[in-house]
């Protein structure tokens, strides 16, 4: 997954410039130093040759570490994966019997083999096996630095696609609560794929379940990589401003969450009266500043009622600036205090819609940074918004 591209002839083509071409009409040795390269410490899974505005021919390809070589590429094409044109010529090698040949025109012409089917080590100062087994013993004690040393494990293994496969598997069964095994299991959804599974979405589905993965886990994989569709509640009942001087609103009760709502039934406050008012942002963010008013402190409430047609476990995501609250159903859902500084996974609640009608109250405090909302109701599991719902601003 790491590469490094060494090239001859044009110093503003990709990769690192080596130097002019050499003169046509005979062979030359090119030579590229792996401690310029990643792969001074890790193996070499693939190679790939290129020939732009002309044509070249090649041969012997090697490795040579501590005075001893390791060929590549001599007379036949090297196992593993190849693509590309591979051109053998039977006249004139350098080496052998034959060599191979690029001839790029408008287009470069090009041939890889990648992923080799042994990946080469012979540069390598340790051995790569030992290397894997103490980093297998180590890594589930490592926690949050377990990611970078699981990245080491995968560039030592052989890179076939089943071996990759269970490693991800391993990784996730090791530390299945880690932040990076939503990745992780996205990598291997990637890998079942590329093995050209009939319905790889059900194959990890399936070790999900076998690892009994957390909920968190299997929330963020399916709600990043195979559910990312975002739907907000953008129709609302809203009333303020409430008091709440340096933020202590987000602390203080007032009349929405203490008494069940009227929008017919407005609330004193001292000299002043204020009542419920429809809300319909042009975009998801419901801007309090523009439905209540610019104010240096304050607290709002948002309210809508959601009809389903059956019951189930569902998930509230919210986004927006200062501190907010959220009810369903007058059950507490999710409190943040600072939620434009939180971070993504922090910002949900899981909650039980039921069947029929169910009363959605926001609680927004103002913050620093500004003074409004997103939410969406999303599937328990993850599964994207929830489509069969219906919002109404007016309780049933």
């Amino acid at each position: 997954r790491d590469g490094f591209r060494a090239t001859w002839g044009a110093a503003d083509a990709a990769g690192r410039f080596m130097g002019d071409l050499p003169p046509a009409g005979a062979w030359h040795e090119l030579r590229l130093p792996l401690a310029w390269t990643a792969f001074l410490d890790r193996p070499i899974a693939g190679i790939a040759f290129e020939a732009a505005g002309g044509a070249a021919a090649f041969d012997r390809a090697a490795v040579i570490a501590a005075g001893r070589q390791r060929v590549l590429i001599d007379d036949e094409t090297p196992a593993g994966r190849a693509a590309g044109t591979w051109r053998w010529i039977d006249e004139g090698a350098r080496s052998g019997r034959r060599a191979w040949h690029l001839a790029g025109g408008a287009k470069p012409a090009w041939c890889e083999v990648r992923p080799l089917r042994e990946p080469v080590t012979d540069h390598l100062a340790f051995d790569p096996a030992e290397a894997v087994a103490l980093l297998e013993r180590s890594v589930p004690a490592l926690g949050a630095s377990a990611a970078a040393f699981f990245d080491a494990m995968v560039r030592l293994e052989p890179p076939e696609a089943k071996r990759r496969a269970a490693r991800c598997e391993w990784f996730c069964r090791v530390l299945p609560a880690h932040p990076r095994a939503p990745q992780v299991l996205a990598e291997l959804l990637a890998l079942r794929r590329q093995a050209g599974e009939p319905d790889p979405v059900a194959a990890v589905e399936a070790a999900i379940r076998s690892l009994r993965l957390p909920h968190a886990t299997r929330y963020a994989f399916r709600r990043t990589y195979l559910h990312p569709q975002q739907e907000f509640i953008r129709t609302w009942q809203i009333v303020g401003p409430f008091g709440g001087r340096g933020g202590a609103g987000h602390d203080t009760p007032y009349g929405p969450e203490l008494m069940p709502i009227r929008l017919d039934a407005p609330y004193e406050l001292g000299d002043m009266t204020i009542g419920w008012r429809a809300y319909a942002g042009s975009g998801d963010y419901v801007d309090m500043a523009e439905a209540i008013g610019r104010m240096a402190d304050a607290t709002a409430y948002a309210a809508c009622w959601v009809e389903a047609p059956s019951g189930r476990l569902a998930a509230a995501e919210v986004g927006g600036d200062g501190a907010l609250r959220l009810w369903v159903n007058r059950r507490p859902v999710f409190a943040g205090a600072d939620v434009s500084d939180a971070p993504e996974e922090s910002l949900r609640g899981r909650f039980y819609l039921r069947r029929g009608w169910n009363e959605v109250l926001v609680k927004a405090t103002r913050g620093e940074a500004g003074w409004g909302f997103t939410l969406q109701l999303v599937d328990g599991e993850g599964r994207g918004p929830l489509r069969d719902v219906k919002v109404a601003v007016k309780p049933p």
